[in-house]
């Protein structure tokens, strides 16, 4: 699966299938209409889907991405318009360290 989320995105995706990440500097210049497009709520992710629907955990919007030395950051308002969470699904490659990840 290659990572193209945009507007046809699929009811939900599997973090872990994704093969190909872009690099997390793309997204640096916080260009609203880029982040909109590429990022994915928590309630459409296989792997954490059933953290926002049976345990109330906060549905953020996540952009998968390559993010060198972190399994993933967070940007919240003032940084961008809206929280967003940025994770590499590569160095969180289990469904505990994806889900650990997101939780933090």
């Amino acid at each position: 699966m290659t990572y193209n989320i945009g507007i046809s995105t699929p009811i939900s995706i599997s973090a872990l299938a994704l093969t190909v990440l872009p690099d997390h500097e793309e997204f640096m210049s916080f260009d609203d209409s880029l982040l909109e497009q590429k990022q994915i709520f928590a309630s459409q992710i296989d792997e954490l889907k059933d953290l926002v629907n049976d345990f109330g955990i906060p549905d953020y919007p996540i952009i998968f991405c390559r993010i060198p030395y972190m399994r993933g950051c967070v940007y919240l308002e003032g940084d961008v318009s809206w929280p967003l969470m940025f994770i590499d699904s590569f160095s969180s490659n289990t469904v505990e360290i994806l889900r650990e990840t997101y939780i933090h």
